[in-house]
């Protein structure tokens, strides 16, 4: 029996920065796709050679967005969205992949649940000694906040939502932890039981989320602030949350802070 997929196009945004090889991969993977409505906005992110559409084997519709200095993430993310043309949003990165049915899944479950503004599959998290674990959970925002089990290469998103709440630009790392939970804590999604999307966590010098402890310190304070009252109410996420925080005030001989959480420990 065919599938009765939903007629919306899908917009899939890919930030990529010198990394050719892998983004043609992940080009291959949205390819693969079986769902008919389907576009790909590539935004290069200043790579040194200009990343040209005529460089890249495409199945479907695709456009290359070039910016003008290199913009963190969430900026790529959102600028991609701008030149955008679908009704509904995904998110790839260009060293990740989607596994086959992910977007016709997850159109099926949006068009299911029309109180959703996003639906969600399991992750492949793929690690550097071979090892692979499966992010899977519930839409629900203590366990989100506490085990971050939707990645961004995983959930398909209204455009309308997106468009009123985008990825805040000042979120230099945790982007995706940051949108996501004020998705959960505004709005219903869907949770797909099936795995949508792999993410190679293999430690690649060339890694985009390798450590930069002043930036983690930085955005991690956000994090604390933006969801502090889901972190005061529940102590497992205050040990968590706040004992990262103590630790990495700790690091920056951030006193008033290394008081602050200590005592929100307690």
């Amino acid at each position: 029996m065919s599938k009765d997929f939903s007629t919306e196009k899908v917009s899939v945004i890919i930030p990529t920065r010198h990394r050719l090889r892998l983004l043609q991969r992940a080009i291959n993977s949205v390819c693969a796709q079986d769902y008919p409505n389907i576009e790909i906005v590539v935004f290069d992110n200043f790579s040194n050679e200009p990343i040209l559409a005529e460089e890249l084997i495409s199945s479907v519709p695709l456009i290359v967005v070039r910016s003008k200095q290199m913009e963190p993430l969430p900026v790529s993310r959102n600028r991609g969205v701008e030149a955008a043309s679908g009704s509904l949003l995904a998110f790839l990165d260009d060293d990740d992949e989607f596994l086959p049915g992910r977007i016709g899944e997850q159109v099926d479950a949006l068009a299911k649940s029309p109180c959703s503004v996003l639906a969600y599959g399991n992750t492949e998290q793929r690690l550097a000694d071979g090892s692979v674990i499966i992010g899977s959970g519930p839409p629900d925002l203590h366990h989100y906040l506490r085990w971050r089990h939707i990645q961004s290469t995983a959930f398909t998103i209204r455009r309308d939502c997106f468009e009123n709440s985008p990825f805040d630009p000042r979120m230099t790392t945790y982007e995706d932890v940051h949108f996501i939970g004020r998705i959960l804590r505004n709005h219903e999604a869907t949770h797909v039981d099936q795995t949508h999307s792999i993410w190679y966590r293999d430690d690649r010098p060339d890694q985009l989320t390798n450590s930069n402890w002043r930036r983690a310190y930085l955005n991690w304070q956000r994090l604390c602030v933006e969801f502090d009252h889901e972190i005061g109410s529940s102590k497992q996420l205050r040990r968590f949350y706040h004992g990262k925080m103590l630790l990495l005030a700790a690091r920056y001989a951030d006193f008033r802070q290394v008081w602050d959480s200590a005592g929100r420990l307690l």
